[in-house]
This record gives C-alpha cells, sequence and structure tokens, in this order.
C-alpha cells in the first residue's frame, strides 16, 4: 500500500519544473536526456543525484573508469579465451572498485568510499562494457538488476554485487538441453516454441524473462530509490521530486500510474468513520483501473480501515457496502461486498444473532452460491434457532421451508436432529391431548430421521431420550387397548435398538395382554 501511495505523490503538482531539481548542473543533465535519450551522458546522468557532483568530478570519475578499462585484457579470438577475458574482467573491476554493499547506495559513493548496490555496480559494468563493445543486455527480477553478457552466444550471467565465482556462472549446454526436455515434459513450454525460438532462447526466457532494460533505467532506479527513502521519512515533497526524475528515465515501473487522482495520497491519514469519507475512497479506485492500478490488497487496506474503527458499528458497516460496490468492475464489487458481508456475519454469529446471521448470509449467497463461509454460516444459524423452538405445527413448516431455501442443508445431521427432537415434542404433545392422527403422523416421521441416523451412525441423541419415545408411545397404545399399534411401533423401535430393555418389557406387557397372561 505505500508503494501505491508513493506512487500517487506523482501526480501532486504534476508540472513540477526542472529548475526545481536539486542543482543546476543536474537540472542541465536531465534535460539532455530528454531532448536526446540515446546520445547522452551516462555517466553524468548516473552522478548528478548526488548534489555535490560537479562536472569536474564527472570527468574524474570517467578517468577512473577509463584508466582501469585501458588495462583490461583485450578481446580473444576463441569462445573458451574470451568466456575467461570476461570473468577476467569482471574480477578486476569487483576488486578495483567495489568494497562495501549497501541495498541504498548511489553511484558517487563507488568512487568515494567503494559503497555499491546492484543497480550502481550493474551500471559500471554497462559503462565499462560499452567502451569495451562487449555485447550484454539488463535484466531486472523483482527488487534486483543483473547482467548477461554475450546473451545470444555465451549467455555468461553476472550478478553484479556477488564477487568471484558466485557472481560469474554460465549455464552449460547438456544442462540447457536436459533443463529444457524437463521444461517440455511438464508443459511449461511446447515443443514448437522450442523450435521456433531455440533451445538456448528459451532457457534464458524462461528463467530470465523476454524482457530486457535499457541502462537509462538504472539511473530511473537510482531515482526510484532515493524517492522511496524520502517518502519513508515522510518528506512527501522531495519524494516526489524524485519519483518524477525517475520516470523520467524509467517510465516502465511507474507510468500505469501517471494522470491518476492524487486523493490516495490522503486516504491513509482520512479517518473511515463517516460515510463522507468512505465515498472518498470509493471515487479515488475508480479512476483506477483494477487488477492492473491496484488489486484487492491494496482495497482491503481500506475495508479493514472501515471494520477496524473503533466508531463504527455493524449498522454503519452495512451501509458502507452500496458506496464500495459500485464501480465498473463487477469483480471487484463482488469481492468488496463478500469481504464486509462475511465480516457482518462473523460479528453477529459471535452475536448470537442468527437472525441476521441468515440475512446476510442470504445476500452472500447470491453473490456466489457456493460459498462455502456462508453455507457453514447458515447451518451454524440454522442449529442456533431449531435447537430453541417449541413445538407448532408452524415450526414444521419453517423448517421444510428451510430446507427448501437452502438445499445444502438437506440431510445435514444436526438439522434433522433438531427435527427429531421437534417431532417427539409434538409427539409427546399430541398422545397427551389424545390428538392420535398427529401423533401418528408425527411418530412416522420421527421414525424415519431416527433410522436414518442410526443408519448412518448419525445418531446425536441419547439413545435413552429416542427410546422413551418408542415406550411413551407404546404405553399410550397399550392403556387404551390398541395391541396392535403397540405392538408396531414398539417393533420399530426394537429394530434400531435391539438391546433395549424398556422396549422388551412394554413388549411383552403387550404380549401378556394380547394373550390373556395378566
Amino acid at each position: 500500500m505505500k508503494k501505491i501511495l508513493l506512487l500517487f505523490l506523482l501526480i501532486l503538482n504534476f508540472n513540477l519544473v526542472i529548475s526545481q531539481n536539486s542543482t543546476s548542473y543536474e537540472a542541465e543533465i536531465i534535460n539532455e536526456y530528454k531532448k536526446d535519450s540515446i546520445n547522452y551522458d551516462f555517466l553524468a546522468s548516473l552522478s548528478v543525484i548526488d548534489s555535490n557532483t560537479t562536472k569536474q568530478s564527472v570527468e574524474k570519475y570517467k578517468e577512473t573508469l577509463n584508466t582501469l578499462i585501458n588495462n583490461l585484457p583485450p578481446e580473444e579470438n576463441s569462445d573458451r579465451k574470451e568466456i575467461k577475458r570476461i570473468k577476467k574482467i569482471y574480477d578486476i573491476i569487483h576488486k578495483s572498485l567495489f568494497i562495501k554493499y549497501e541495498e541504498i547506495a548511489y553511484f558517487p559513493q563507488i568512487f568515494e568510499d567503494g559503497t555499491y548496490n546492484c543497480v550502481t555496480a550493474t551500471a559500471i559494468y554497462v559503462y565499462v562494457f560499452d567502451k569495451l563493445k562487449i555485447p550484454y543486455i539488463i535484466k531486472e527480477n523483482p527488487g534486483h538488476v543483473f547482467l548477461i553478457a554475450y546473451p545470444k552466444k555465451h549467455k555468461i550471467i553476472l550478478e553484479t554485487t556477488a564477487p568471484g565465482s558466485y557472481g560469474f556462472s554460465i549455464p552449460k549446454d547438456s544442462d540447457v538441453e536436459e533443463v529444457v526436455e524437463e521444461l517440455i515434459k511438464l508443459k511449461l513450454v511446447t515443443q514448437q516454441e522450442v523450435d521456433n525460438t531455440g533451445i538456448g532462447k528459451t532457457y534464458m526466457n524462461y528463467f530470465y524473462g523476454k524482457e530486457s532494460l535499457d541502462k537509462s533505467a538504472l539511473v530511473g532506479m537510482q531515482y526510484y530509490n532515493k524517492g522511496l527513502t524520502y517518502y519513508m521519512n515522510e518528506d512527501f515533497k522531495k519524494a516526489q521530486i524524485n519519483i518524477q526524475k525517475s520516470l523520467t528515465f524509467y517510465p516502465y515501473a511507474l507510468s500505469k500510474f501517471l494522470n491518476k487522482s492524487l486523493v490516495i495520497l490522503n486516504l491513509d491519514k482520512t479517518e473511515l468513520n463517516t460515510l463522507e469519507n468512505v465515498k472518498k475512497v470509493a471515487e479515488a479506485f475508480s479512476m483506477l483501473e483494477y487488477d492492473k492500478d491496484f488489486n484487492d490488497i491494496d482495497i482491503k487496506h481500506y475495508l479493514y480501515k472501515i471494520t477496524d474503527h473503533d466508531d463504527n458499528d455493524l449498522t454503519f458497516i452495512e451501509k458502507t457496502i452500496p458506496i464500495l460496490s459500485n464501480f465498473k468492475n463487477k469483480q471487484l464489487n463482488n469481492n468488496n461486498k463478500t469481504f464486509l458481508y462475511e465480516y457482518l456475519t462473523r460479528k453477529n454469529g459471535l452475536n448470537e444473532n442468527a437472525d441476521e446471521v441468515l440475512r446476510i448470509s442470504d445476500s452472500l449467497l447470491k453473490i456466489n452460491p457456493k460459498n462455502k463461509f456462508s453455507k457453514e454460516s447458515v447451518r451454524l444459524a440454522l442449529y442456533q434457532k431449531l435447537r430453541l423452538l417449541p413445538y407448532s405445527e408452524d415450526n414444521f413448516d419453517l423448517i421444510d421451508n428451510y430446507e427448501k431455501k437452502y438445499t445444502f442443508i438437506k440431510g445435514d445431521k444436526k438439522i434433522d436432529t433438531y427435527k427429531a427432537f421437534l417431532f417427539s415434542k409434538g409427539i409427546e404433545e399430541n398422545l397427551s391431548n389424545n390428538k392420535i392422527d398427529f401423533a401418528e403422523k408425527q411418530l412416522d416421521s420421527f421414525h424415519q430421521l431416527i433410522a436414518k441416523l442410526v443408519k448412518n451412525d448419525d445418531l446425536l441423541i441419547p439413545q435413552d431420550n429416542v427410546t422413551y419415545i418408542y415406550v411413551k408411545a407404546g404405553k399410550y397404545y397399550y392403556r387404551n387397548d390398541l395391541n396392535k399399534k403397540a405392538l408396531d411401533i414398539l417393533n420399530k423401535g426394537l429394530e434400531l435398538f435391539p438391546e433395549d430393555r424398556e422396549i422388551k418389557k412394554i413388549i411383552s406387557w403387550v404380549d401378556d395382554k394380547i394373550n390373556n397372561r395378566y
């Protein structure tokens, strides 16, 4: 997020004039590059980042390097000897100039005390290789740059910050062929690509990327690093000046953020506890292109600022959802809604507000019917609601409606368990009130549920609580001389719980009564 805010500094007073550069000499060098980005003074461009740099000091740097270059070994005729020559040149330069590595370092420091980093060291090799007409390309990895000398022929990789053999490597042809064959097997490249591109180039493209940088990018990287340092120290004016200079030499890294709103700059300091301020977030991001200028991580920074603010209750947070889901990109809208709805669901779940959980989960399921979090939230909310349900015919309809609405809960063992509890309450009440038709209907449903739970080994109710219903119904029929019905329900219970003594006892009573043995 700091990177995004830093980049938006570019827009703050974009028409910054060149006279605001640190020195007139620096302004002169930058203007020369703007006029001719091919025939410009590369070494001076690298050096003027230091405000103490003068034309005389640049000439001294050139003199130092040219003296070094004049004493380097000449070009060899054979490939083997030329590779050895590059290795010698690499080592001589490293030993002669580089003493101490620092992550943040600027080009003139090499000549002052030998301090260097990957950008400034690479720049030295670029200058030398240009003078010696050694072909090279500049490669960039995240946070790192390096050289490849003779990229079409020998592919000599020069890690300019690593001295000795650690910084100099050449992949063997046999190794390259073996690796490319493996890439084809893994379907990371196709045989047709290899045929069209060549084995060596395929290898280099895969591991080191297809793109290479112009040497001017090294100048831009220095300014970018300096701008970032100022930003970290909260000197936003100087950060902006250096980032703009960086764009002059290296537009690739930052150009996509040009001409965008600078409202973002102040968002990090904005209290997101009013709808007006939340609208500022929406307005800022609406001027950017999703997945190009920013991603979900960037905008979630602000969503967290909303949900984590002590002033914001759940009602306020829900009011922010329409504001933050009105972008042109549907995926962005859905991601924002999902984040905030899931937050509201979790909070309402902790507050045991099952109705709110269900209401909000409905919104989540509209966004994504397969959302696992939403489904689990619905289940937990229904568990909470159903375990507290008193017996009533309406509540059976309520459960049926839930199962129709949330088809994924159909057959859930806990839901079936709560239904069984509800049936047991109804059976008891209807038997007590002699509503035998209702009781028998519920007995049938109760038995089907219990039979399924027992069969699947999903019974969550203590066995005594279940057999109690079979015994209760059996006794009712027994007392009312409905012996056949008594045996029918008791035997159903015995099939499920063959060792239950109470069921067996009541069956023996009914048998005695039928056979006049009492």
